[in-house]
């Protein structure tokens, strides 16, 4: 096998690994879903990752979010990231 090959092999099984990490992670066993959606969009913030902060705001207000429990938990993540954060959220609450 060829090493552009083999490299790809290894890109495909650790992304295909990656996701299926993701989808554990993501499922409720301890935490349900509501508030490990909560926590997806403090973490969002707090990492200032706007693709991530755009889908989780999405699927909370599918799950039925109020913009108070949103605001709670973005709270949370600026409280964990410092003032930087609270910019990043300002610029992109209503993507």
């Amino acid at each position: 096998m060829q090493p552009a090959a083999i490299e790809r092999v290894i890109r495909i099984g650790s992304k295909a690994k990656f996701t299926d990490f993701l989808g554990s992670s993501s499922s409720p066993h301890g935490l349900d879903a509501y508030t490990k959606q909560a926590i997806a969009i403090a973490l969002s913030v707090a990492m200032r990752c706007e693709s991530c902060l755009k889908m989780h705001l999405k699927k909370a207000r599918e799950k039925g979010f109020t913009q108070d429990e949103l605001n709670e938990a973005v709270w949370m993540g600026i409280s964990f990231a410092g003032s930087t954060a609270m910019v990043f959220y300002e610029q992109h609450k209503n993507s």
